[in-house]
């Protein structure tokens, strides 16, 4: 994969890629800064022309909103049909790196992640923003207008955890 080309940052090396994309790690040539440049897959010819201004509405949301779990965006901008995501480089492994030659993690690696990971979203679609804006009506392997969510736990300590979050998103009426 070719890194792109983009004005005021030095593009260094390809830390991830999947369905939406491809993310880079780069600096700033103003700063040094570390960054991530998301590169967004080309999309269909309908969705195209409001890609840039969606992603745009959606950074705006998300950098008025106050919360630690999220990565700042620091611009948008487009390289031909792509549309580049500019945000913080947040250094670390990945779950696939931390899952490496293991067969689960630990209740307390488990809390630690999904606690911070739940209220990010939460968040986010307090606010109107979906974590899987580019494909509607699907998630994974599940489809249509509703989707299937677990809390699984192996211990009353692990059921007592699930159950003060839930009443504590309850109570903030983050579900309403």
């Amino acid at each position: 994969m070719e890194p792109p080309q983009l004005d005021g940052y030095t593009v260094e090396t390809l830390i991830g890629f999947g369905p939406t994309g491809q993310v880079w790690r780069g600096r700033a040539e103003s700063n040094g800064v570390a960054v991530a440049l998301k590169l967004l897959r080309p999309a269909a010819a309908w969705v195209a022309a409001e890609l840039p201004e969606r992603v745009r509405r959606e950074a705006a949301v998300i950098s008025g909103l106050d919360n630690a779990h999220l990565v700042p965006i620091h611009e948008i901008r487009t390289i031909g049909d792509q549309v580049v995501v500019v945000t913080d480089y947040v250094a670390g492994d990945s779950l696939d790196t931390l899952l490496a030659g293991r067969d689960r993690l630990t209740s307390g690696e488990v809390i630690t992640l999904v606690g911070p990971l739940a209220r990010a979203v939460a968040d986010l679609h307090v606010a109107g923003v979906v974590h899987d804006a580019t494909t509607l009506n699907r998630q994974g392997n599940d489809s249509g207008t509703q989707y299937r969510s677990g809390i699984y736990y192996s211990t009353p300590e692990q059921k007592q955890v699930a159950d003060d979050m839930i009443r504590q998103m309850s109570q903030d009426k983050l579900f309403d």
